[in-house]
């Protein structure tokens, strides 16, 4: 994925999945990770958070479990895939 994320946006990512990835395994996983990849796992992820249909306060723990299930998954940390998904989401 084309995409250097800045310090700011690995530290809320890393806050809102509750994961302790370091900035450059962020980095390495968008870099390794083919785009065709981050597409896969971001429709998956997509249909999989528009199942829950709740507003963000009440469907938060929802968002991080779907996200680790996806990203394990996968073989990527949910910080990287959080990443991911932010920019694939606004395409």
């Amino acid at each position: 994925m084309n995409l250097k994320p800045n310090n700011r946006q690995c530290e809320l990512v890393r806050v809102m999945t509750k994961s302790d990835v370091s900035n450059e395994q962020i980095i390495k996983d968008l870099e390794h990770t083919s785009q065709e990849e981050w597409n896969q796992m971001c429709l998956i992820l997509d249909r999989s958070l528009k199942r829950h249909n709740m507003s963000f306060d009440k469907g938060q723990n929802f968002l991080v479990e779907d996200i680790i299930s996806v990203s394990t998954a996968n073989g990527v940390n949910e910080a990287s895939l959080f990443i991911a998904f932010m920019n694939w989401i606004q395409k």
